[in-house]
């Protein structure tokens, strides 16, 4: 789903999912717009909130690379 926000200072806009040149275009126009008049709270893409992962797996602390590592590792291999 597509977000817009700001977090310490800096603003987003991301998740477009497909849709990135038409999304990111409409949305940095109107990003910058509301950062000029300082309400980047009332964009309609910022009262979403981000999902959390799936059966909660993710805490922030990515203890899934090196499986995937060893899993690349092995794809390699067999080609």
């Amino acid at each position: 789903m597509t977000h817009v926000g700001e977090m310490d200072g800096i603003y987003y806009s991301l998740g477009y999912a497909g849709h990135g040149v038409a999304m990111a275009s409409h949305l940095g126009k109107t990003v910058a717009e509301a950062i000029m008049n300082g309400n980047i709270k009332d964009h309609p893409f910022a009262s979403f909130s981000f999902p959390d992962a799936p059966m909660g797996l993710y805490n922030g602390f990515p203890w899934f690379l090196p499986m995937a590592l060893v899993w690349q590792k092995f794809l390699d291999w067999v080609e």
